[in-house]
């Protein structure tokens, strides 16, 4: 019996990968996926980013995996990987860093 790997996710360059988090509609009590065509902005889980050597995330921005942020829908690529839908945005598409 083999065990499946764990994937790694390692952007390169100024790319961080999301995974958008799901909006609930309060009146129904269901969940929704966020319609990213018809948002402004989007929020997002950070679950990866260039490795700490990068001049990105130790300069200029204060983020860690697990950071909720507000994103620029325009410049959001998505992807699915291993069934899993993900956004990757430039470190400059990166609006805010949400703190509760």
């Amino acid at each position: 019996m083999t065990k499946k790997k764990k994937l790694i996710i390692e952007p390169l360059e100024n790319r961080v990968f999301l995974k958008p988090l799901i909006k609930e509609k309060t009146k129904e009590g269901i969940f929704q996926i966020v319609d990213f065509k018809q948002e402004k902005s989007i929020v997002a889980k950070i679950v990866a980013i260039p490795s700490r050597g990068s001049e990105y995330t130790k300069k200029a921005y204060p983020i860690k995996i697990g950071d909720k942020v507000l994103i620029n829908p325009n410049g959001a690529e998505h992807y699915k990987i291993e069934g899993q839908e993900f956004l990757v945005v430039a470190f400059s598409d990166l609006v805010a860093r949400l703190i509760n």
